[in-house]
């Protein structure tokens, strides 16, 4: 390791230091990193001229009641990431935008209830949100769908179906505009509170009322979507004139359970289903002993927090967005 290396590696680790504490002053800063005062200041210097620390108003006496220590403090907004995405609520589509910042803090949002998803629709929107936070560089969507080779081949939203949206909103924007499948980002957000997520196969299964189900697997913490994207999409409609019926949910969520079981035997299965109670649940899983022995089952939670665990996935990858471009 040369010395460019090695004062690289000290930059991320003072700057790691300052995100860390949020505010601090060169002392505060040398305890927390290791180094020296006097290193310290030498690598603030450039953290401040790349625009990544400011310096601040400090309250902190100094020693013998001097003039207050100097202050610095991490640039969270310095670059930000736009998040869109969309869900089940009541029985409405509800469209929620937020501007995540550098530490992973949602710094704004707003929600909407469109009658209609269109890319007109989202490209409003998102053109409103970005010149209100010109500091945005990334954008993210997350939806119930797959896009493949740039096209959205899979979506709930008929308006959405085969349009290369991220390309065509990209292009519109002037900024890059990426995809997130909604289950895929809430079993994310679900495993990051599984403490033996690592270790573990886990699966979410979303079935928001009025449209098919859709599945999300984490294999030893790590997503899995398969070669095309599309590994968990079980309930999805490939022709536009296929239309979802929904029939016993009991049945139907009992086959579905069966089949996630038996192609990834997972340690553990979180089902998103609004309104779903406990007793219906364990009707389901009863249902599921007639053709699975009880002991293959995985442990099966009801998650009420899908918007929650979504969202939570979706700030995850919104971050090492940014942080991917040289943001962090």
């Amino acid at each position: 390791m040369d010395k460019k290396d090695i004062r690289r590696a000290n930059m991320q680790i003072l700057q790691q230091a300052l995100m860390d504490l949020g505010q601090a002053t060169k002392p505060q800063l040398a305890e927390a990193s290791g180094f020296s005062v006097v290193t310290v200041n030498a690598l603030l210097k450039e953290l401040v001229e790349a625009g990544v620390a400011e310096t601040v108003e400090a309250a902190v006496p100094g020693e013998a009641g001097g003039r207050p220590a100097q202050k610095f403090a991490y640039c969270r907004n310095r670059k930000l990431v736009l998040l869109l995405y969309m869900f089940e609520e009541r029985g409405r589509n509800k469209l929620v935008l937020a501007v995540e910042n550098l530490l992973g803090e949602i710094i704004w949002q707003k929600d909407v209830f469109p009658v209609e998803i269109t890319e007109a629709v989202l490209l409003a929107e998102l053109q409103e949100a970005s010149k209100e936070f010109p500091e945005v560089c990334q954008i993210l969507l997350g939806m119930p769908g797959v896009e493949v080779a740039g096209k959205m081949l899979v979506i709930d939203y008929p308006e959405l179906r085969d349009l290369t949206l991220t390309f065509d909103l990209s292009k519109k924007l002037g900024l890059p505009v990426h995809f997130c499948n909604d289950i895929n980002a809430a079993v994310s957000g679900y495993g990051r509170s599984c403490p033996n997520a690592d270790e573990e196969t886990i699966v979410g299964l979303y079935w928001p009322h009025g449209y098919p189900p859709g599945a999300g697997i984490l294999l030893g913490g790590r997503l899995y979507t398969g070669r095309d994207g599309i590994a968990g999409e079980v309930g999805c409609r490939f022709s536009s004139g296929e239309s979802y019926q929904e029939g016993d949910f009991s049945r139907m969520a009992a086959t579905e359970i069966i089949r996630l079981v038996r192609y990834w035997n997972p340690h553990r299965l979180a089902i998103y289903r609004e309104g779903l109670t406990e007793g219906e649940l364990a009707g389901i899983l009863t249902e599921c002993q007639q053709e699975l022995p009880r002991e293959l089952l995985p442990q099966v939670e009801l998650s009420v927090s899908f918007s929650q665990d979504y969202v939570a996935g979706l700030q995850q990858v919104g971050r090492e967005l940014i942080c991917a471009e040289g943001g962090c």
